[in-house]
């Protein structure tokens, strides 16, 4: 069974650090921390959260190829395509509080909790 309250303050940190990253530039010490911090989330929960990730490409974005979660904590939002909504720019993000992954259209103007910890 996956502990998610630790899972999530995990999440919550990378998100915090990498946000600090992209405002305040690259720190060789954070930085080291920040991917030493993705690798034991990888480790300990990638194969979990991997299986969250097809699942929702599967379901709503099929033509797109399925990223690995890296790229959900070391980026704001990942573009997508989906299938049955005629979105022109659509955005998966990973989100805490609670852990949660949403779909967004352009300009925020649409969004859809996809995924949401139980």
């Amino acid at each position: 069974m996956i502990d998610t309250a630790t899972l999530e303050k995990k999440i919550t940190r990378l998100l915090i650090t990498a946000k600090h990253i992209q405002m305040h530039g690259v720190d060789p010490l954070v930085t080291e921390d920040f991917e030493d911090q993705l690798y034991e989330l990888k480790i300990k929960y990638g194969q979990y959260l991997n299986d969250i990730l097809f699942d929702i490409y599967d379901e709503y974005c099929e033509d797109d190829d399925c990223p690995d979660i890296i790229e959900f904590l070391t980026s704001d939002k990942v573009a997508v395509h989906p299938d049955e909504l005629f979105l022109s720019d659509a955005f998966l993000e990973m989100k805490t509080n609670p852990l949660r992954i949403e779909l967004s259209g352009n300009n925020d103007q649409f969004h859809e909790v996809l995924w949401k910890v139980a």
